[in-house]
């Protein structure tokens, strides 16, 4: 079933049940002694981020997709989701977010690649800019590697070769999860 599925939205919203998917990377945040507000970049419906916000982490969402957005609020996801275009223009309005909230953590669950993979220069511009408005942690979860992919970013690794200019690998596991810290930042750990 792909990662926005309607049922996944119907599921919770009938049993409050999250989708398995998410279990690798919300357990791997949850286990992390981080701070607690955070945004999850390319949320699409927002269920990574309901599930942190219902386990007492103050989460926002951010994405382009408005049907993906109306699709959430309907289902009664109440994680506020910025509606951004994710290009240069609506990073920099992401990046004014992040600093205006003082948002700490992001969590971008297989989506540095469908942002980045054509412009690898512009990923590490906005890495970059999220070091410097204060984020600290940077959660990932790559694709699965496929050995017939064309997109410069196919496996976790390259999403964190892509990071390193700003971040330092703190943790990595299976299910292509790393966590990242922030190398420096304005804003006190």
């Amino acid at each position: 079933m792909k990662f926005d599925d309607q049922k996944h939205l119907e599921t919770w919203k009938r049993s409050r049940k999250y989708p398995l998917i998410h279990d690798p990377i919300a357990g791997m945040i949850l286990a992390r002694d981080v701070h607690r507000r955070g945004l999850d970049l390319c949320c699409s419906t927002g269920l990574l981020g309901q599930r942190l916000s219902d386990a007492g982490w103050h989460v926002w969402g951010v994405d382009g997709d408005n049907d993906a957005i109306a699709r959430a609020k309907a289902a009664g996801i109440t994680m506020p989701i910025l509606a951004v275009h994710l290009d240069r223009s609506g990073l920099r309005q992401v990046i004014e977010e992040i600093d205006e909230r003082e948002i700490r953590s992001v969590y971008a669950r297989r989506c540095l690649p469908e942002l980045f993979g054509h412009d690898l220069q512009l990923g590490r511009w906005f890495l970059r800019q999220l070091v410097e408005v204060g984020i600290l942690d940077l959660f990932l979860q790559g694709r699965a590697e496929r050995t017939n992919s064309v997109n410069r970013l196919s496996s976790i690794d390259d999403e964190i070769e892509l990071a390193s200019s700003a971040f330092d690998l703190a943790h990595e596991e299976g299910w292509q999860l790393a966590h990242l810290q922030a190398k420096t930042s304005k804003a006190a750990p």
